[in-house]
């Protein structure tokens, strides 16, 4: 058949293709190994695994050279279903307590493995599922060994003191909170535990807060005895290194390790049985949204159904082309729907959802999609159904190769369900699936025997929120007699020579690779990176965002408009043509200006330009499509009125920036009456105004060559007209001389937020960016921040809390961000502590060893967000944007590293004024103070 003869050798989707497409490994040389042998296991993809003869430990390698970074994973098989009653929730606990002291890394000594990970810019965290929980870190590749010590000692040596429980015990309350403030996780929670009943994977990952409470220091030293240990470990490391190299130092501080317990390696559960039979689940929430989930059981991870229930879960709710879009969001039923497709290790399960504003009757749903599952059943797909379908997942494995991070997560998941090599497998078993298999699983499994329907129903309160004006103000802040003492600071960092210059502040390499030209009044740039076959595009259009119209519906539905099709195809035609070929292409709305992003096979990039042009140049505008956006974006603004941080940030908007700013929101019964007033002609007059190439900029980075890109620049974009060159109104940002507050409370809604913020009154051009950008850091910065070290590590007061500036841009003025989540019970409290941290840092600026590991974060994190080519193209993309050459790159790192203690301190107390925060607190309030408005 021609279709399918053409479609997917283009999409260089199996095996055979891809292993020349990516580069043969040679072959591991003995002299490259350590003294201490290593046994390879299993070589495939140049992905090699070994074992260590003496503790168990497996490593999973990948050399990866084309930019100079490290994605090193450390995963432990267990998980939530390794538990029993009296320890639910030890996996996600002990994931927590991985990052309190262990013997080598504490924070009395300024050491932590936060602090640590920051130092070194290192982009981390940990993650708890069913089957393994797993930790890792992007890093610089000068920062490996930091990790590897690290990993090591909290392996064997993790100290679980009763004082650091107390306040993970704390801290992990505040995540619970902020679980069931969502109406959809609690959803899902109802979901899987309808399905699964008594088996493990039918309780919430995060355990019961019983369990929680009852945890003993001692208890968790058996579970981790039991379960943290080489022989249960594996290694994913991924990037920039030498094999060889690698393995000695992995040997030298993993080596010694041996099991923590005499016990053999830990039984696991048998394989969940569940029962074939109709299940029911209702969740009411006072939330102006609804939402209804129809699931299925299907089985482990390596069943033979998994290939064909994949392509199945493709065609039933993958996209544009998909049975579910079709039936119900292009028709105007629903506002968003998709299946997703959950393996794991005992089982998974295959969940079809749709969102829809309350009124929509969830019977009607229902019926619809079973009537798509009873079409499945009977009639099977179409072999064109089928081989877009296959492209679309070609598409999804071949940008898992892209970037070191991307890589080791599919490893990781793969490793956790059960075996890494089902990774790999995974594209050569879809290619030899077929109609047949498709119509087989789909009898099997899409059935309503065998299905479990949950139902999320909104109580009909409204949910939208009134601000309680002239509440309490922010407490003063304290006077210096009531400082405490001083947030301990680490010791001083080393300074970085040669060796770590190359492994961290390394963007010059980027940036000699930088070419850039002129097509008109559009500058094309390319950054030759060394990812086989992928190319990344991001580019923008200048004075189509947020602050170049009146009303901000207007901008963001003209953006969503772009996918809904042109004058030349429709959406589907567009969608389907994109399936075949394995790209994608995603637009969105900025203040200044309107972004997009595409990613594609480099042999596919030119038809994707064209695709991009036309929906740039060409949008149709239909009138249905206008209204089902209108819909969609009506029942998006009724989440976020039931949502604490939007709530929190919207008027912490109105109260930082004036009404002509383009980041300021207006209320959001004023934006629902501004969107129903909108008409397709606002539409098409902003876009004929607006839209055109005048300060276009289109930057490729992946494997390009600049000659080619700038030729499709010019096929695609060298004739579009000039348009009207509107010139943005720069609102000026003050700050206030003195704080407010506001309350706005919210049903159902225990985890609450708290925002604070005021005005900065520069650009991003500003040369005082920078040396402010550094004190943020330092401030709220991550895991290692003074207000996460005070707040969550010392206090426990939060799951998460962070601080940034905000809204800059070439020609706007921004502002400084601080966020926390939160009980109600500790809102007093935790303003308080921000405002005495905020105080102290004023009063004795950052130590010389402090801001050298800012520096060393910021750097570090800067070079790791050019891991992939999506995340290169982007970062010279902002620069440009920002009025900055293509040196950008190079320049940002000397910037940085030239700042000293005394710039950021100055720029700090001229620009950090606590006494001048304007704060909000969204969430249900327990008591209500005088005066409080209810939403």
């Amino acid at each position: 058949m021609p279709f399918l003869a053409k479609a997917l050798p283009a999409q260089l989707f199996y095996l055979g293709m891809i292993l020349g497409f990516m580069g043969s490994p040679g072959p591991l040389h003995a002299a490259h190994l350590p003294d201490e042998p290593w046994r390879l296991v299993r070589s495939r993809l140049g992905i090699e695994e070994y074992r260590h003869p003496t503790s168990g430990l497996r490593v999973l390698l990948r050399e990866e050279h084309s930019a100079p970074v490290v994605t090193l994973m450390t995963v432990y098989g267990v998980g939530s279903r390794d538990e029993s009653k009296g320890t639910r929730g030890f996996a996600h606990l002990l994931e927590h307590m991985m990052f309190r002291d262990s013997a080598a890394y504490r924070r009395p000594s300024g050491n932590s493995v936060p602090e640590m990970m920051n130092r070194i810019g290192a982009i981390f965290n940990g993650r708890t599922g069913h089957d393994a929980t797993d930790f890792y870190a992007v890093i610089p590749r000068g920062g490996v060994e930091t990790v590897l010590g690290i990993e090591a000692d909290r392996m064997k040596n993790l100290t679980l003191g009763q004082e650091d429980l107390d306040l993970e015990k704390s801290v992990v309350g505040s995540e619970f909170d902020r679980l069931e403030n969502s109406p959809l996780t609690s959803l899902e929670f109802a979901l899987w535990g309808k399905t699964f009943g008594d088996h493990p994977y039918g309780r919430p990952v995060i355990g019961t807060r019983s369990d929680l409470k009852k945890a003993t220091p001692q208890a968790l030293r058996e579970f981790y005895a039991r379960f943290y240990r080489p022989d249960n470990c594996r290694l994913v490391i991924t990037g920039d290194f030498r094999t060889g190299e690698l393995l000695a130092k992995i040997d030298r501080y993993f080596g010694r390790i041996g099991a923590l317990s005499q016990d053999p390696s830990p039984k696991r559960p048998g394989n969940a049985a569940v029962k074939r039979r109709f299940r029911r689940v209702t969740l009411h929430r006072a939330d102006q949204m609804e939402s209804l989930a129809l699931a299925q059981p299907i089985p482990a991870f390596n069943s033979k159904d998994i290939p064909a229930l994949e392509v199945l879960a493709q065609i039933l709710g993958g996209g544009k082309t998909s049975r579910i879009y079709k039936g119900l969001v292009d028709r105007g039923l629903v506002n968003e729907a998709g299946t997703e497709m959950f393996k794991d290790h005992d089982a998974g399960l295959l969940i079809t959802r749709a969102f829809f504003a309350p009124g929509t009757r969830h019977q009607e749903i229902e019926k619809r999609i079973f009537e798509i599952y009873r079409r499945l059943r009977i009639a099977g797909v179409s072999d064109r159904e089928l081989v877009g379908a296959k492209a679309a997942l070609g598409r999804r494995y071949n940008f898992q190769w892209d970037g070191t991070f991307a890589l080791a997560d599919a490893l990781s998941e793969a490793v956790a369900a059960g075996d890494w090599t089902s990774f790999v497998d995974g594209p050569e078993k879809i290619k030899h699936v077929t109609v047949g298999d498709i119509h087989r699983v789909a009898r099997k499994y899409l059935t309503k025997g065998n299905t479990t329907a949950a139902r999320l129903v909104s109580k009909k309160r409204s949910a939208r929120a009134k601000p309680r004006e002239g509440a309490p103000p922010l407490p003063e802040a304290p006077k210096e007699k009531d400082f405490p003492k001083k947030t301990p600071v680490p010791a001083k960092a080393k300074q970085l020579g040669p060796e770590d210059s190359d492994g961290i502040f390394s963007g010059s390499k980027f940036s000699a690779r930088v070419k850039t030209s002129r097509v008109g009044s559009i500058q094309a740039v390319t950054l030759g990176m060394g990812t086989p076959g992928i190319v990344s595009v991001a580019g923008s259009l200048d004075r189509a965002g947020l602050g170049y119209s009146p009303g901000k519906a207007i901008p963001v539905l003209v953006t969503l408009m772009l996918e809904e099709g042109t004058l030349k195809r429709g959406k589907l035609e567009i969608a389907e043509k994109l399936e075949e070929m394995g790209g994608e292409i995603r637009f969105q709305t900025g203040l200044e200006r309107v972004g997009f992003q595409v990613r594609v096979l480099a042999s596919d990039l030119e038809a994707a330009m064209g695709i991009l042009a036309e929906e740039l140049r060409m949008p149709a505008f239909d009138p249905r499509e206008f209204e089902k956006k209108k819909a969609a974006a009506r029942a998006a603004l009724l989440k976020a009125a039931s949502s604490p941080p939007e709530q929190c940030r919207a008027a912490l908007s109105r109260a930082v920036y004036d009404s002509g700013h383009p980041a300021f929101q207006p209320k959001f019964e004023r934006q629902m009456q501004e969107l129903d007033r909108l008409s397709v002609r606002d539409l098409s007059e902003f876009h004929a105004n607006h839209y055109g190439p005048h300060g276009m900029i289109l930057v490729a980075a992946g494997d390009v060559t600049h000659e080619k890109f700038s030729a499709l620049v010019k096929k695609f974009f060298g004739d579009w007209r000039k348009h009207k060159i509107s010139k943005l109104k720069v609102s000026r940002v003050s700050m206030p001389m003195s704080g407010s507050m506001k309350h706005i409370q919210l049903p159902d809604k225990p985890q609450m937020t708290l925002a604070l913020g005021h005005g900065i009154p520069f650009n991003m051009r500003d040369k005082r960016f920078y040396a402010l950008y550094l004190a943020n850091r330092i401030l709220g910065g991550g895991m290692s921040g003074r207000f996460a070290s005070r707040l969550r590590e010392n206090l426990g007061l939060t799951y998460h809390i962070f601080s940034d500036l905000e809204d800059f841009g070439r020609d706007l003025e921004g502002s400084w961000h601080i966020e926390m989540i939160l009980g109600a019970a500790h809102a007093d409290q935790a303003l308080a502590e921000i405002h005495t941290e905020i105080a102290g840092f004023l009063k004795e600026g950052a130590a010389p060893g402090e801001l050298q590991d800012a520096k060393n974060g910021v750097l570090g994190s800067y070079q790791v967000k050019l891991d992939n080519t999506s995340g290169a193209a982007a970062a010279l993309l902002r620069g440009l944007e920002w009025g900055f050459g293509p040196g950008f790159l190079e320049e940002f790192p000397l910037k940085i590293s030239a700042l000293k203690v005394e710039d950021v301190h100055e720029e700090a107390r001229n620009f950090f004024h606590p006494n001048r925060l304007a704060a909000v607190l969204c969430g249900s309030f327990p008591e209500e103070p005088a005066g409080k408005e209810e939403g």
